[in-house]
């Protein structure tokens, strides 16, 4: 298992809804997940062989006001977690951000909430 498919399930049980790697079909209600950083934390002498990966994790969605609270959702349980994520084991996740904003896709509104993570695993 990689941390990527352990955070698709658990955003899809989580919310209900899919979770891409990278895109999803236009239109769609869905979160999409993409890494933006990769590192490992460093050790003095030796490798730690701990991993701190930072992610973006989107979410697409119709109702603004529905796609806020889920969005919050995610935020609040990532935060600080450490366990099992989705069956992938994790150290710790901390949250570094994130910015919202409309969208139009075919003349259909749409809404863009983009946060951002760092998971140590």
């Amino acid at each position: 298992m990689t941390l990527e498919s352990g955070l698709r399930t658990w955003l899809k049980q989580q919310s209900g809804l899919e979770a891409f790697w990278f895109t999803r079909p236009n239109g769609k209600n869905a979160f999409v997940y993409s890494s933006i950083g990769l590192s490992n934390i460093p050790g003095q002498l030796k490798k730690t062989g701990i991993n701190q990966d930072t992610y973006t994790i989107v979410l697409y969605h119709d109702s603004a006001d529905t796609a806020k609270a889920l969005i919050e959702e995610v935020r609040e349980s990532l935060a600080e977690f450490s366990g099992s994520l989705g069956g992938y084991p994790v150290q710790r996740v901390s949250f570094e951000g994130g910015f919202d904003q409309p969208l139009n896709e075919a003349g259909k509104n749409m809404y863009q909430f983009s946060r951002d993570f760092t998971f140590y695993h």
